[in-house]
């Protein structure tokens, strides 16, 4: 996704990022603002996308540093890699957390905004596996068909406030 915000920056767009980790957000501000300087404003926010409180202090944050958040990319992601039997609940929750509950409250929060304004693109970062199944993805490839299906709905019923959704489903990537 680093190559994503990067295209962003050069196309002008200001950027609110956020990560689990604060240290990788600080190095790409850093970064950000080396090669765009002042011509666009960055913005971070860590947070854990399991914790309901962090996904709501990261939409408010968001929210005060930038304004209007008018293009959202839901670009997190968590892979579970486990046989049935071996998975549990704690495994399941955690990655229907973070690969569908937080997609559904950042665009339910920004689309808010985007319906004021008549305009919005929501991305969600999908996988090849919303198509299809493999042996101990089980849970990953229901949280990516869950993210498929949350993104076709988006996309009907936003599209009357010129909203789009998009649900980019790329094959294993570097």
């Amino acid at each position: 996704m680093r190559n994503v915000v990067i295209k962003m920056a050069e196309s002008g767009c200001n950027l609110f990022l956020t990560s689990s980790k604060s240290a990788n957000l600080k190095r790409l501000e850093n970064q950000l603002r080396g090669e765009f300087g002042k011509n666009i404003k960055i913005a971070y926010e860590q947070g854990d996308l399991n914790s309901i409180e962090d996904i709501e202090n990261i939409i408010r944050t968001a929210r005060e540093r930038l304004g209007i958040i008018d293009i959202l990319i839901n670009c997190a992601g968590v892979f579970p890699v486990e046989f049935l039997e071996a998975s549990n609940l704690e495994d399941f929750e955690a990655c229907f957390n973070v690969n569908v509950r937080a997609p559904f409250l950042f665009a339910k929060a920004f689309s808010q905004d985007m319906k004021k304004n008549r305009w919005g693109r929501i991305v969600n970062i999908g996988s090849s596996s919303a198509y299809s199944g493999v042996q101990e993805t089980s849970i990953y490839c229901a949280s990516k068909h869950a993210l498929l299906g949350l993104s076709r709905s988006l996309l009907d019923e936003l599209k009357r406030y010129n909203i789009r959704t998009f649900c980019i489903s790329p094959s294993g990537i570097k």
